[in-house]
């Protein structure tokens, strides 16, 4: 039964339905599930004829990857997935970033991208790459996540005097204290260089801008409208079915010099 109507199965095998989920703190996540059956004459249907497709949040790989497209496949398909993969190893010396593009219920593209004053030629770097379903979740432990996404052309200005336009996130979820927040792009709009910058990430939102190669920025250039995803959860230790995760945030002494981020245990 659905919206108080019974599920016709005498003419078709398969149904779609809409379900929401809301828990005790007005979290709530809304999944398109399928209910199949196999043979309706049957006068007892079996336990495995049944089947519900799994509410699938997310999956987490480590991939090499240069300045050749690659497409990756994931393990399992989701209704609006959102990427992060916002840094790479160290065996390349040029400034480079993960470029994502072509974003389907179950692949994705990805490369390294350089700077235009670059050959555009990267070494083989190691990544990671996190794929999260859009919404509001509380895991099995307690940890609080929102994944979203917005458009904006929004884009860092050095130009003397320039002003940078800063797209502002507001939260759905109440977060008690300020969580660990990933941006990235998600689409290649346009082909120029371009990675996120974020800043005065509280409990209630945080703000978000494109930034450009050196060159475009002095010079005030506006990158093209694009898609960026964003992931913010509560920050320390959890496990969630199995899964043990540390999420965090760095104090304002990250530079240009490489630092060392212990996990604890």
């Amino acid at each position: 039964m659905a919206n108080g109507s019974l599920l016709d199965f005498d003419t078709n095998t398969s149904h779609e339905i809409i379900v929401r989920t809301t828990d005790s703190g007005n979290l709530s996540i809304e999944q398109n599930l399928t209910i199949n059956i196999g043979n309706v004459n049957l006068e007892e249907i079996e336990r495995d004829v049944l089947t519900i497709e799994n509410l699938n949040l997310g999956e987490a790989d480590t991939i090499t990857l240069d300045h050749n497209t690659q497409t990756i496949t994931l393990d399992q398909s989701y209704d609006n997935p959102v990427i992060f993969a916002p840094s790479v190893s160290f065996i390349g010396s040029q400034p480079t970033a993960p470029r994502i593009s072509n974003i389907t219920n179950n692949s994705f593209d990805i490369y390294l991208q350089e700077p235009s004053n670059e050959d555009g030629n990267h070494a083989l770097e190691t990544l990671s790459y996190l794929v999260f379903e859009a919404g509001t979740y509380q895991l099995s432990d307690g940890t609080l996540v929102e994944v979203g996404t917005i458009n904006t052309d929004s884009t860092a200005n050095l130009e003397n005097g320039g002003v940078t336009p800063w797209e502002t996130v507001g939260f759905e979820t109440n977060f008690a204290q300020t969580p660990a927040i990933f941006s990235q792009v998600q689409t290649n709009n346009d082909s120029d260089f371009v990675r996120t910058r974020q800043q005065n990430a509280t409990a209630n939102g945080f703000e978000v801008v494109m930034e450009q190669e050196e060159g475009f920025a002095k010079n005030g250039e506006t990158h093209g409208n694009e898609t960026i995803g964003y992931l913010a959860i509560t920050e320390g230790t959890g496990n969630s079915n199995g899964v043990t995760f540390l999420a965090g945030s760095t104090d304002n002494s990250v530079t240009d010099v490489f630092s060392s981020i212990s996990f604890g245990g």
